[in-house]
This record gives C-alpha cells, sequence and structure tokens, in this order.
C-alpha cells in the first residue's frame, strides 16, 4: 500500500511539470523595465519575451501607444519613439526631455488617447510632443 501511495504521489509530482506550457498565458502584452535599463516585452501565447529597446541604451521610462505598436522612451539623451516590432529603427523626437523628477514612481511618460501627443514631466514642469507638427511644448 505504501508503494502504491509513494508512486502515485511521484506520478502527481511528475504530471504537472511535462504538462507545463513554455508560454506565458496573458491577456494581452506586458512591458517590463528592467533595473538594467532595459524593456522587454512578454507576449501573448507563443510570442516569448524579446526586448525592445537597444542593448546600449539605458531607458529611464516609457509609455506604450494605446494602439500597441508604438513605444516613446526617454534616456539621458532624450525622449525616443519607436515600433514595438522594429525597435533598431527608433527615432529622437526631444534631445532636452530632461529626467522626471523621480524615477520609477508614478507615471512620467503617456500618451494620448488618439496616440498624436506625448507628455513627460521633468524636473521643472511638464513637456507635451505633438507626433503631428513635431513640436515640444513645455508648462514649467
Amino acid at each position: 500500500m505504501n508503494r502504491l501511495l509513494l508512486s502515485l504521489l511521484i506520478i502527481l509530482a511528475i504530471l504537472p511539470s511535462t504538462s507545463a506550457q513554455e508560454a506565458l498565458n496573458l491577456p494581452t502584452e506586458l512591458y517590463i523595465l528592467l533595473n538594467s535599463g532595459q524593456i522587454e516585452r512578454y507576449g501573448i501565447g507563443a510570442d516569448g519575451v524579446t526586448t525592445i529597446t537597444p542593448d546600449d541604451t539605458f531607458v529611464i521610462d516609457f509609455g506604450v501607444a494605446t494602439d500597441d505598436n508604438w513605444i516613446a522612451y526617454r534616456t539621458q539623451d532624450g525622449l525616443y519613439i519607436s515600433n514595438v516590432n522594429d525597435p533598431a529603427q527608433a527615432q529622437l523626437l526631444d534631445n532636452n526631455a530632461d529626467v522626471p523628477l523621480h524615477r520609477g514612481t508614478g507615471h512620467t511618460l503617456a500618451w494620448s488617447p488618439e496616440d498624436r501627443h506625448i507628455a513627460y514631466t521633468t524636473r521643472t514642469g511638464l513637456r507635451v510632443y505633438s507626433r503631428e507638427l513635431s513640436i515640444t511644448s513645455s508648462i514649467d
């Protein structure tokens, strides 16, 4: 009886590990800013995990557009925008983007609902970049 119970416990312990999925079952993509300054995207189903920022870039903060196709991120060099499917083609939008007053606390970079404007905090106030007009406005 003890051998049968032990065998059953071993089978039950092995069974979940053999049927586990390698991919995460998420309802939507998940974006994470790592301590190393890289942004990783956890895709839906079998898409897996991809790094969507260049290896030599240290990201301070980021925001994903509502259409999930674009990401804006800020580094010490400025504000960049990139297509999440082609991160090598990142475009510098504002080389005077400054840095947020507090890194990692709250939303410091956000897209407008129609994805035409990007707002981001600075040490002295707020800046808004208009994708339509390619201009930046400051509120200090």
